[in-house]
C-alpha cells in the first residue's frame, strides 16, 4: 500500500499536491519529489501521522526515517523568524486601513482616521517586534553582555 503525501511548494499559496509514494522511501525522497521551490529547502517542516500519534521528523533525520504503510505525510515549508516579522509587518498598513476605515468607519483623510491609523501601526509594530523579535548581529550581543 502507498504513502499518502500532501506537499506545498510555496509557505504562502494554498494549493497543496496530494500523491502517493511506494512503502519505503526516506523522508529525504520524499522531500526531494515534493517539488518545493529551493530557496524554501531551509525551511520545509515534514509532519508524519498516523491515527492519533502526529510527530515532526527533524532534518537531521530525513535520511534515516523510512515511514511505514498507513502513515500520511504533510511536507510544507514553514514561515517563522525574521521571514514572518516581514510578513506581519508588511500586512500593518492595510490592516491599520482597514480598522480606521471600515471598523471604525472614518472618512480618509481625517484627524480621526490618521489618529486610528497611526494607532493600529504603532501597536501592530510593538506586538510584531515583542512576538517575533528582530534577529540581533553577533557583533551586537557581544557588546552589550560587556
Amino acid at each position: 500500500m502507498p504513502l499518502d503525501i500532501v506537499s506545498f511548494d510555496h509557505p504562502l499559496r494554498s494549493r497543496g499536491r496530494a500523491r502517493s509514494m511506494p512503502e519505503g522511501v526516506t523522508v529525504a525522497e520524499i522531500v526531494a519529489n515534493a517539488g518545493i521551490e529551493p530557496r524554501f529547502m531551509a525551511d520545509v517542516q515534514v509532519t508524519l501521522s498516523r491515527g492519533l500519534h502526529v510527530s515532526v521528523v527533524p532534518m537531521d533525520m530525513w535520511g534515516r526515517v523510512r515511514p511505514r504503510e498507513g502513515t500520511h505525510i504533510l511536507v510544507t515549508p514553514r514561515v517563522e523568524g525574521p521571514a514572518a516579522g516581514l510578513l506581519l509587518s508588511a500586512i500593518l498598513p492595510s490592516a491599520a486601513s482597514y480598522v480606521a476605515g471600515t471598523l471604525f468607519g472614518l472618512a480618509s483623510g481625517t484627524l480621526g482616521y490618521s489618529l486610528a491609523y497611526a494607532a493600529v501601526t504603532i501597536v501592530g509594530s510593538l506586538l510584531v517586534n515583542a512576538l517575533i523579535p528582530p534577529p540581533v548581529k553577533p557583533d551586537q550581543s557581544a557588546e552589550d553582555s560587556n
